[in-house]
């Protein structure tokens, strides 16, 4: 049933913004849809892993805001990218990155 009322959603949401194709996945929270997006960018600008592991390979960064959720961390952990290479940018009093301080990172 979640599939069928999944694809219901997303041919909704596909007609919405005016396409006529597309896919997408559910996910039940903030955690979990941090790790798909971290995996994802993490597949995008390094296809390689998926069959060689990140061995051998120039380490991935994130850039993150310090107000960020605390899973953007975990994802780090669980993507094998490490919390070494997570960058915590300062923010202004409206929470939008410092421009500064993320060249600076």
């Amino acid at each position: 049933v979640f599939t069928l009322m999944e694809e219901t959603v997303f041919k909704q949401m596909r007609q919405l913004i005016g396409w006529e194709d597309g896919d997408g996945i559910t996910s039940p929270g903030g955690a979990l849809s941090n790790l798909y997006g971290i995996l994802l960018a993490r597949q995008k600008k390094m296809p390689e892993v998926k069959q060689r592991g990140l061995c051998g390979l120039s380490p991935p960064a994130i850039f993150t805001s310090k107000q960020a959720h605390y899973s953007v961390k975990q994802g780090a952990v669980v993507s094998g990218i490490g919390l070494d290479n997570v960058y915590l940018v300062d923010c202004d009093a409206n929470g939008k990155m410092c421009v500064q301080d993320l060249e600076a990172k």
